[in-house]
């Protein structure tokens, strides 16, 4: 067991965490399967707090998207006159919240990516902590019999170039973002939502940002398969 000493390990520094993986590997074989059932109850719940909407509605203005935004036009002569049209959809998952009973002492990083099955990252920690007002770090122990709820929101924005009026699209790039929230119900802090989200994308935030590179793609299928309806 890891613990916390005065050998002034610094618990933070992905280094201490990458040489613990190593050692890991090496005695892999005397492992034994951690069923995290027996640290944590957990509970779908069929409610979304309103918190939620009001978090996307803060951030992104639109709690519950849009479709078919026109975002982009040109009619550039690189594009033999044709005129190029870029629209955008964003679509907003708000996933059923789970219940978390912890019935053992778990550290934060194994309740995240072991019992949440979540990616340990810094603004994730933070909002755990915070919602359950403990130290925000992923060494620190959770106390046995407390409870938490968690959420989950997942943001699409998908950008679609059609050319000359078509329905046909001529290219698709998309871009994901998941924010995840904790609430512990017996304080007063409230919903905790990670600041910054999980981002993603089909190709790179570079090429999704880039109106003309989407333009030169979809042209370059137009050029091969012709005008589409």
């Amino acid at each position: 067991m890891l613990e916390r000493g005065s050998n002034n390990i610094d618990y933070e520094d992905i280094g201490f965490w990458n040489n613990v993986e190593k050692k890991c590997l090496r005695k892999i074989d005397n492992a034994k399967v951690i069923d995290f059932n027996d640290f944590v109850d957990v509970v779908t719940l069929r409610s979304t707090s309103q918190d939620l909407r009001d978090f996307v509605q803060m951030k992104h203005g639109y709690p519950d998207g849009y479709k078919d935004s026109l975002n982009f036009t040109t009619s550039i002569s690189a594009y033999g006159g044709n005129t190029m049209r870029i629209y955008e959809t964003m679509q907003v998952t708000y996933t059923s919240p789970q219940s978390f009973t912890i019935k053992n002492v778990i550290s934060i990083a194994n309740f995240l990516t072991g019992a949440v099955s979540i990616a340990l990252r810094l603004p994730v920690v933070t909002a755990l902590a915070v919602a359950m007002k403990l130290v925000a770090a992923t060494s620190t122990l959770i106390p046995a019999n407390r409870s938490v709820v968690y959420y989950k929101i997942l943001i699409n924005w998908c950008r679609c170039t059609t050319i000359n009026g078509s329905k046909y699209i001529y290219e698709i790039t998309e871009k994901w973002s998941q924010y995840d929230g904790f609430e512990d119900l017996s304080q007063t802090v409230g919903i905790q939502i990670s600041d910054t989200p999980d981002t993603w994308f089909t190709h790179s935030s570079t090429y999704f940002t880039s109106y003309l590179s989407q333009c030169d793609t979809a042209y370059n299928m137009f050029l091969q398969i012709g005008q589409k309806p």
